[in-house]
């Protein structure tokens, strides 16, 4: 009961808080104990791929005092297999409530090569040899609205669905919007970039 009325207090407190501020909760780094990493190694990696992992990060939101509600961790699998060379891996972040585990779905990563650079990239629904060309083409567009689309596209890229079967998002150092509905490929590239605007991390 106690840590409903907290938890409840806390809410309303950010809820406040936002009508004067944007509310960014700071997070610390914590070490897991041996028994929690081997519970998250099995729930992420073991039990969903058959492989070990390779690195666990641990964080809590320092601002809250209740201790173990709110930790999260960011868990790396071995590499399981390959992509034109490349090594690929599932990734998988990780809720710790209740005093219990919960991954979210594993995320694929490839590396894809652009301009020398090696570009890491989720596709998410988008088949890996798909995400690759469509991010081999957009880099070589050039500019837009006077932003360097290599450069927004940055070294890690994460491709997202939307609810229009043409319209793509990626979330990139740039989060950039892209539209395979191309009425005038003679003037305009396919896909087409919508949208283009800097992530601020």
């Amino acid at each position: 009961m106690r840590k409903t009325i907290l938890i409840l207090s806390l809410i309303t407190a950010l809820v406040l808080t936002s009508y004067t501020q944007a509310f960014v909760p700071s997070t610390k780094e914590v070490a897991l104990p041996k028994h929690e990493v081997l519970k998250l190694e099995n729930i992420a990696c073991v039990t969903r791929h058959n492989v070990k992992t390779t690195t666990i990060e641990a964080y809590q939101y320092s601002e809250i005092e209740i201790p173990d509600l709110f930790n999260y961790a960011y868990v790396q699998c071995k590499p399981h297999g390959e992509f034109k060379g490349s090594p690929i891996y599932f990734t998988s972040l990780c809720n710790f409530t209740n005093k219990k585990w919960k991954c979210e779905k594993s995320e694929l990563h490839i590396s894809v090569t652009i301009n020398n650079r090696n570009v890491d990239v989720v596709p998410g629904f988008t088949k890996p040899e798909l995400a690759e060309d469509i991010l081999k083409k957009i880099s070589t567009y050039g500019a837009f609205r006077g932003r360097s689309i290599d450069k927004g596209i940055g070294d890690h890229c994460s491709f997202h669905t939307t609810s229009d079967p043409e319209v793509l998002e990626l979330e990139c150092t740039d989060g950039i919007e892209l539209s395979f509905w191309c009425p005038q490929p003679e003037i305009t590239n396919c896909p087409r970039i919508l949208d283009m605007n800097l992530i601020l991390n």
